[in-house]
């Protein structure tokens, strides 16, 4: 009961959380750009690709976004040329 209040799944002795999936829609709005960014991004890899969870149904990993999001926080500046003075 514990596991299934706060979505938890056990495996091998680690916590992991439930895996969450969003639409491009609610990708964009996450991401701030409009729907066509979202495919762009994801052929060029700057973000993952999708998988298709249905018949119709095209949904991204929220947890694989948040992760794709936070390695290019590590670039930081224009073009990834980081400012030496501010």
């Amino acid at each position: 009961m514990f596991q299934t209040i706060f979505n938890f799944l056990i495996c091998e002795g680690t916590f992991m959380t439930k895996s969450i999936y969003i639409t491009k829609k609610q990708v964009a709005r996450k991401l701030g750009v409009c729907e066509s960014t979202v495919s762009r991004w994801a052929k060029l890899g700057i973000i993952p690709m999708p998988f298709l969870l249905g018949p119709n149904r095209v949904v991204w990993d929220e947890y694989e976004l948040d992760m794709a999001i936070e390695s290019r926080k590590k670039i930081r500046g224009f073009l990834g040329n980081m400012s030496t003075s501010m």
